[in-house]
């Protein structure tokens, strides 16, 4: 009996891309908009000792958990436990030895295009560099919420060319059309950054570091990239800055 296999989705051509916007080159990034290497998860002996290393990494503890929750910058992303088996299948990519960076890359990363595919349907594709060889790319369903589909790395220049759609997303605000810088104003971080106005606004006026910590904990363990993102606020009560900044970034 013959199987019809399903037809390949592609990216559609014709879209705006990171070129278009002026956008850094991924191949020609300086350090400081890079995200510090991760450490790759030991490969797996087979898709479903890969499926294990994928279900411990995104908190799927328990048997009767279907779904588990990633809060990203632009929104909540669903990682479905029936959709994770697939990502792996291919053993001669070993994906799960990236797990760790798909997390990093939807909790923190460089970019988030809103791609169109040549089905007409789109796709969410979230992008981060990293100080290593290859950066990594995490592909989100958009069809029934936001849903993790796949998680795939990548060299830069190939990276390059997932950059097109539109920008929903970046970490970074540009100083001219060479470079970027990380000092972006409030509304470019992770929502949850958002915590820092009401500490800025209620607790700055405090020496007490402790009282400011109460607002801060929610943060912790911050990134320690996300610094020169912070370093504007908690500069404003000097005294308490390099306490702050031990505290968080330990």
């Amino acid at each position: 009996m013959l199987v019809s296999a399903a037809p390949l989705v592609k990216e559609a051509g014709g879209q705006q891309t990171w070129i278009d916007l002026a956008l850094p080159d991924l191949r020609t990034l300086t350090r400081e908009l890079r995200s510090a290497a991760i450490e790759e998860v030991k490969r797996a002996d087979d898709a479903q000792g890969a499926l294990r290393i994928l279900l411990a990494h995104f908190g799927f503890i328990d048997e009767a958990l279907l779904a588990v929750t990633i809060l990203t910058p632009i929104g909540n992303v669903a990682v479905m436990r029936d959709k994770l088996a697939h990502i792996v299948e291919k053993r001669a990519d070993s994906r799960e030895r990236y797990v760790r960076h798909a997390i990093d890359t939807l909790t923190g990363p460089f970019e988030i295009w809103r791609v169109l595919y040549d089905n007409g349907g789109y796709r969410m594709a979230f992008i981060n560099a990293y100080e290593a060889k290859n950066d990594m790319l995490v592909v989100v369903d958009v069809r029934h919420g936001h849903v993790l589909w796949n998680f795939m790395h990548a060299s830069a220049r190939a990276m390059n060319k997932h950059r097109q759609g539109e920008l929903l997303y970046k970490r970074y605000v540009l100083q001219d059309k060479q470079k970027g810088s990380l000092l972006a104003p409030l509304e470019y971080l992770n929502p949850d950054i958002g915590i820092l106005r009401k500490w800025d606004e209620e607790v700055s006026p405090y020496t007490d570091v402790a009282a400011s910590l109460r607002y801060l904990r929610l943060l912790k363990p911050c990134k320690a990239a996300d610094f020169a993102l912070l370093r504007p606020f908690l500069i404003k009560a000097a005294g308490k800055s390099n306490h702050l900044s031990d505290l968080l970034f330990q």
